[in-house]
């Protein structure tokens, strides 16, 4: 016998096809054929096949593997060696890259078993699946005429465990009360504590009640009853909370409406509802005329009622009457009506108060909008247990910098949001010096939630308190349908468990069968139990498709809600939740149908077909893209526009692509995963550069915002890749600049060219003023701001990728230079240019001690302004400069006399530097320059002329001022302390020692000169200079004492 070393087996991959409604038989059939067809390849290199094959290159043809694995002894030398020879042992080791081999060995029976990757599967699951297995070939046996679909996996205990035994503890929360009767017993409890707040006005449980009961009155005087509709048309304000119970307790039904819906979805959903009257705010009034419905003023309905006594309405409310209407997205076109009972929404409190034991002593937010079923265990959640409800404003909800102080400032317990929001508020609490620390509870809800977003707030706060809870729901099921409290080690995994039901609901994971699918097997939710809601408002078909009967339960008319979600449970009762079925998705944790955008799409004049669909091109970052195949070009900022009238601008797509043809499968469907990426910047045709001060802070912030190089001031930013939650961003940040820029009017003017008219100071004075500018990047903050200088351009977008890095309450500002839009040459002595901008700096901050930092060429600048301050006996606490210092002088000077050169050879190479260098040295640069105008466009050769003097006189500036400061270092000399950020590994100053007294704080920078400001360099950047203005903060706070 001989011993060999090779592989002595190849793998073929065989595609199957496997349908439910075919018979077994017919299955194994086909197997049979598969394999017999297969054989004829059975010496070619899976490597071959792969690459005949259309899966794309690096994506494996298969990740599970059957072996059928025996070891034969040869029969001859079985009888020449008779007796003698024995197979005593056979030691086996195995390893392949696939997560599951199944090994089927022949014995007197078949024994199979399951080699698995224990990275991606557990133990348990491994053993359950060859459980399944088993069952599987048991039923193939005994069921050989029946359909592959009645193979169930699962054997009658595991069945009994997912229907029944974790089912079965559905508890009864029977209650005779109607919600707004929670907030007239609270009245007797606490009549005098503050029920609601919104920013200097607060109102008592006793003074909301009787305000209350006002609106309700004299919405009874006109008709207003049990099961009747009502509109709600009301701003964040006490009013709504007002008006909103006065419809409740006229045994009404509140149907909530969004101000900022247009007017189309407003009159649609008041026409559809049948609504009987809209509750309305004075400037809100016109949104809602010639709708049909009779207009209610909240503030006339509170002053003109004929009993003005404020008493509770005398009017009998069944817990089984409507208590409110939300509409959302739907899939025909039109949103569709959810109609929830009062019964619905107590339960829903009975069910949860074991589990938060929420008290009177709990402030909570308002935080999501009423047309957001989020917002009834918002606003229930506080009335209900006699706690404080705070109102949270329209601009704060869009800042998240603003929220987390009001969050802080009100003492917040009782915290709700959607995981994408969280996100944003975690950033900000991170960098910021205060915590939010009365937190109690933080509520996750809307949206899926990836646990390991969670680990920089576990790190700051643990996970002991506040607790983090995320709850599944649907509107259809009542706002919550399960619970899961989140720990610390919940974070090191990208899950989203959902969690157990509440104990009075029933939740199954059904197949397309309507079958229950086994423990780790993916299935849709149906939700059963006492949240489910009657269904939808004058939609009979799509009630009687979405609630089917309960098959499991033994009450009458039990019925099933069915998700679209898809879910698993993961070997016990925690459920986890994997994602949509159907093209639904969650935006800002609003309920999104793609098709009604899509049909909203293909009624525009020229489209004839469109798609919507939700991209994450970037992780983390979805937004909603429109495709369509139309007869023409079309416009993409009309049909923005057209689509903002009929849509909530949540709603609006991103970025449009449009198509010749939509790209189809092999069958005919359209093929989501051909739909092109949208290419950045489509729309534009040429940069066109900033040509004011406005349009450079826009520039700068949309580049920023959406991670583009640069953007042209007439780019559409949607299509750079804007969306409603990067617009959000922007908005925050147009703020902090001083720009009074609302999510409407960037949705309507997209582009920086049309957003700069809209803001104060974009005008033709400004373009050619040639001021020395100081430019707020965030002017607010508890901290003294830092004033930067800017590099050698003049101009201020630097400033934006070190803001967005820096802690939030820290001001910051840039100057911006005067050479700028000049068209003559800039040549002054830097000495005048720093005492200007110390002249600037002192409108802002009149006294020292100041923190002043330089970027490149502009830390000569600051220096000097360092300088002068010391001479004038104020305070500099920091001065900090990047990456530049007068061991780079030599440099400047070849860069100094290289410059007309350089630009010669950019934009006008047919002059050569021979002709360039034959004219005076003074004169040089005006000669290039009037070459240039006459080679290029008007409008590039302004973005020349705009900058090249800037950066010429800058230059010039800088190298006489050190070329003077070496000649007589102790006249140039600082006594404060340098630090100094520098790129490379080198630790030296950068010849700055030779410039101060003291000794100088070297940093060391990751990335080179040019990639400082970009990601992930500019990180290290601002906590660099974070870590420097603390340390200046506490010498001076020490020198002070």
């Amino acid at each position: 016998m001989e011993g060999m070393v090779g592989l002595f087996i190849n793998t073929l991959p065989v595609r199957m096809e496997i349908r439910g409604e075919e018979r077994v038989q017919e299955l194994m059939r086909k197997v049979q054929e598969k394999q017999s067809k297969v054989l004829e390849y059975e010496y070619s290199p899976l490597m071959e096949v792969q690459g005949w094959s259309e899966v794309p290159k690096g994506i494996p043809l298969f990740e599970t593997i059957y072996v059928f694995q025996n070891y034969p002894v040869d029969a001859g030398i079985s009888r020449k060696a008779g007796a003698e020879l024995r197979i005593g042992e056979v030691i086996e080791f195995s390893k392949n890259n696939y997560g599951i081999t199944v090994r089927g060995i022949p014995g007197k029976r078949l024994t199979l078993n399951v080699v698995y990757d224990r990275g991606r599967y557990e133990s348990g699951n491994a053993e359950r699946l060859l459980r399944h297995l088993e069952r599987v070939l048991e039923a193939m046996v005994e069921k050989e005429e029946g359909l592959v679909r009645e193979l169930s996996l699962m054997n009658r205990q595991e069945q009994q465990q997912l229907v029944t035994d974790w089912n079965k503890s559905v508890e009864d929360f029977p209650t005779d009360q109607c919600i707004h009767e929670l907030l007239e017993q609270q009245v007797e409890f606490t009549p005098d504590a503050v029920a609601i707040v919104y920013e200097d006005e607060q109102l008592t449980y006793k003074q909301l009640n009787s305000r209350a009961n006002r609106v309700a009155h004299s919405l009874r005087e006109i008709g207003v009853g049990v099961e009747v509709k009502v509109g709600l048309c009301v701003e964040r304000s006490l009013d709504m909370l007002i008006g909103l119970l006065g419809i409740l307790k006229a045994g009404g039904a509140y149907l909530p409406i969004d101000t900022g819906y247009p007017e189309e979805r407003i009159r649609y959903m008041l026409n559809d509802s049948g609504a009987k009257a809209v509750l309305v705010q004075e400037k809100f009034k016109k949104l809602s005329d010639d709708v049909g419905p009779r207009i209610v003023r909240v503030e006339q309905a509170e002053k003109e009622v004929k009993n003005a006594n404020g008493e509770n309405p005398k009017i009998r409310v069944d817990q089984e009457n409507l208590a409110y209407v939300i509409y959302t997205s739907g899939s025909t076109g039109q949103p569709k009506g959810c109609e929830v009972s009062h019964r619905n929404v107590m339960r829903l409190f009975s069910a949860t108060a074991p589990q938060f034991n929420f008290d009177r002593n709990d402030v909570w937010t308002l935080f999501h909008s009423h047309t957001f079923d989020f917002s009834v265990w918002e606003i229930w959640g506080a009335l209900a247990y006699g706690g404080r409800l705070i109102v949270v404003p329209q601009a704060v909800t869009r800042s998240m910098e603003k929220f987390h102080e009001l969050l802080c400032e009100q003492q917040v317990t009782v915290l709700n949001q959607t995981p994408k929001t969280f996100q944003q508020l975690s950033l900000i609490d991170k960098k910021g010096d205060h915590k939010a620390s009365a937190l109690n509870w933080v509520i996750f809800g809307g949206d899926a939630l990836d646990f390991t977003s969670l680990q920089p707030w576990f790190e700051r706060y643990g996970d002991e308190r506040p607790r983090l809870v995320n709850m599944y729901g649907i509107t259809e099921t009542t706002v919550h349908v399960t619970r899961y409290e989140i720990d610390r080690e919940d974070s090191a995994e990208p899950s989203s468990r959902i969690g157990r039901q509440l104990p009075d609901l029933r939740m199954y994971s059904f197949d397309r069968f309507l079958d229950p699918t086994p423990i780790c097997a993916a299935g849709e939710l149906f939700i059963g139990g006492a949240g489910v809601a009657r269904g939808y408002l004058n939609r009979a078909d799509l009630t009687a498709d979405r609630f089917t009967p309960d098959q499991f339960s033994e009450q009458p008319g039990a019925r099933l809600y069915r998700t679209g979600d898809l879910a698993r449970y993961p070997g016990d009762a925690e459920t986890e939740y994997l994602g949509r079925l159907d093209h639904q998705v969650k935006i800002r944790g609003y309920r999104i149908e793609l098709g009604e955008i899509a049909a909203a799409l293909s009624d525009y004049d020229t489209i004839e077909q469109a798609v919507v669909v939700a991209r994450e091109d970037e992780p983390g970052m979805r937004r909603l893209v429109g495709y369509y195949v139309a007869n023409g070009l079309v416009d993409g900022g009309a049909l923005r526009e057209y689509l903002l009238a009929k849509l909530p601008d949540y709603m609006a797509p991103g970025a449009f692509v449009q198509l010749d043809e939509m790209p189809l499968t092999i069958n005919g469907k359209l093929d989501r995963r051909a739909l092109p990426k949208p290419e950045h910047g489509e729309e534009s045709s040429e940069y066109l550069g900033p040509r004011t001060v406005v349009e450079e802070i826009l520039c700068g912030i949309w580049s920023q915002v959406l991670k583009v190089g640069r953007v042209s001031i007439s780019d559409n930013i949607f299509a750079l890749g804007a969306d409603s939650l990067r617009v959000m961003e922007a908005i925050s940040l147009f703020k902090d600049a001083g720009l009074p820029l609302t999510i409407r009017q960037v949705f309507e003017s997209q582009s920086v060219m049309e957003l700069a008219r809209l803001c104060e100071g974009s005008t033709e004075e400004d373009l050619n003023s040639g001021s020395a500018l100081l430019i707020p990047a965030r002017q607010n903050g508890s901290k003294s701001p830092l004033f930067f200088v800017h590099p050698a351009g003049g101009g201020v977008d630097f400033l934006w990728p070190i803001a967005h890095h820096l802690e939030q309450d820290q001001p910051l500002y840039g100057f911006r230079s005067k050479g700028l839009s000049r068209t003559e040459f800039y040549k002054p002595e830097l000495e005048y240019i720093a005492a200007d901008y110390i002249d600037l700096m002192r409108v802002v901050q009149p006294r020292g001690p100041y923190m002043i930092g330089g970027l490149s060429l502009g830390v000569y600048i600051a220096f000097e302004m360092a300088r002068q301050l010391e001479n004038q006996g104020e305070s500099v606490s920091l001065l900090a400069l990047i990456d530049s210092g007068p061991s780079d002088v030599e440099g400047l000077r070849n860069i100094e006399a290289q410059f007309p050169l350089n630009l010669a050879s950019q934009f006008a190479p047919d002059i050569s530097a021979g002709e360039i260098t034959a004219i005076d040295a003074d004169l040089r640069l005006d000669y290039v320059l009037k070459k240039i105008k006459s080679l290029t466009s008007n409008h590039d050769y302004s973005q020349i002329e705009r900058i090249a003097p800037a950066w010429y006189g800058h230059l010039w500036a800088a190298e006489r001022y050190m070329s003077k400061a070496l000649a007589d270092a102790p006249s140039y000399s600082y006594s404060g302390k340098i630090t100094l950020l520098r790129t490379g590994e080198d630790e030296t100053s950068m010849g700055w020692s030779m410039m101060s007294s003291q000794a100088v704080d070297v940093n060391i920078l990751s990335g080179t000169h040019d990639s400082i400001l970009k990601e992930p360099h500019v990180g290290r950047l601002a906590r660099l200079l974070t870590r420097a203005i603390s340390k200046s903060t506490q010498m001076t706070l020490e020198a002070v004492s």
